[in-house]
């Protein structure tokens, strides 16, 4: 049985180009009932579960091709378990563009995940097809960030404002004194947009700034503040320690520092403050981009991921950081236990309360 009917992925060259929104249609055999009965949700009751086990098995044109044999299966293409199965295997674990928004992929509607699904694959055939014509274009104009656009702020000692601008400079405001139309302190050398901060007091009025950036870089600065009331002395902040290699800070502690990503791999990773020492920590098989939140607490690390609470053990992770190496790759910590969740709940903006 042949079938002729638009296909999504198709390329129309005119002119030396491709044309998405091109009429161009395709031929392929459209298998009949009798010829997928291990797939006939209807005739046989063939569960979903053997169903998507064989997904992976189907590039993405023979899945939407499935749509035309009956109901069933339509209906069965179009769901979430299936785009995200294919999202999976088809797109990112090939190294396909994938955008970081739509991760993970429980917070992506099933349309979404097949309109980027068919996107990633047409990309890859219009970049490996050498009958298209490179062609070099003039980047479109754009908005151009102000340079002093602010793009993080935190409020310190009830008194100080702290405000990156333009991913590189810190300003330090004293919200104590209103006529100040300048800062009281400006720092620069902060590369990247900060996307991730931890304040640690060391007393009422000195405490320690740890951040992250965008850029794969982590800085500790020493923050000398007055406190509310005192008008006699001024600001003091001096940049006392940068790590390069760690972006997305979640926790830190005078001692140990806790990372969601680093430069050559998306899990957590804690590091040692003095050392510079590293250990990472999760099981292999989980999902690297699900962590949401760590704390660190003087017996244990908890780490939430978007469908378990992981406990690691301080004594382990200290162990390891004393037996670590330069030069060697880090030791990877299993979680001492993990509570999952329940079976129909998503973490999703998760945060340990204080």
């Amino acid at each position: 049985m042949l079938e002729t009917y638009r296909n999504p992925l198709s390329v129309t060259h005119e002119n030396g180009r491709g044309d998405e929104s091109s009429s161009a249609t395709w031929t392929r055999p459209v298998p009949s009932p009798s010829s997928i009965r291990g797939l006939s949700l209807g005739s046989l009751n063939v569960s979903l579960d053997i169903f998507l086990y064989l997904i992976p098995f189907l590039d993405i044109p023979a899945i939407l091709a499935l749509r035309s044999v009956c109901k069933e299966l339509a209906d069965a293409t179009r769901s979430h378990s299936v785009w995200a199965i294919v999202a999976k295997e088809h797109i990112i674990n090939k190294g396909l563009p994938w955008p970081l928004w739509a991760v993970p992929l429980a917070h992506a509607t099933a349309r979404t995940l097949e309109q980027l699904s068919i996107r990633a694959i047409r990309l890859e055939k219009w970049w490996d097809n050498p009958s298209i014509p490179r062609t070099d274009f003039e980047p479109s104009p754009c908005i151009i960030r102000p340079s002093n656009s602010i793009n993080w702020m935190k409020i310190c000692c009830s008194r100080w404002l702290m405000v990156q601008l333009n991913g590189a400079r810190m300003e330090f405001w004293d919200l104590q004194n209103l006529s100040d139309r300048r800062p009281a302190w400006v720092l620069d050398g902060i590369e990247g947009h900060i996307d991730g901060a931890k304040l640690l007091v060391e007393s009422p009025d000195h405490h320690i700034l740890t951040l992250s950036t965008r850029s794969n870089q982590a800085h500790a600065l020493r923050l000398s503040l007055p406190p509310l009331g005192v008008f006699h002395r001024g600001a003091d902040i001096s940049h006392v320690k940068k790590w390069d290699g760690y972006s997305e800070l979640l926790d830190a502690t005078e001692m140990l520092w806790a990372f969601a990503r680093t430069r050559v791999a998306q899990r957590v990773t804690v590091v040692h403050s003095l050392s510079g020492r590293a250990v990472t920590l999760g099981d292999p098989g989980v999902d690297p981009l699900a962590t949401r939140a760590i704390e660190i607490t003087p017996e244990r690390v908890a780490v939430a991921t978007s469908s378990t609470l992981d406990i690691y053990d301080m004594a382990a992770i200290l162990a390891a950081l004393s037996h670590f190496e330069s030069g060697t790759s880090r030791a990877l910590i299993p979680p001492s236990y993990s509570l999952r969740y329940p079976s129909d709940w998503i973490g999703s903006g998760l945060k340990f309360l204080p």
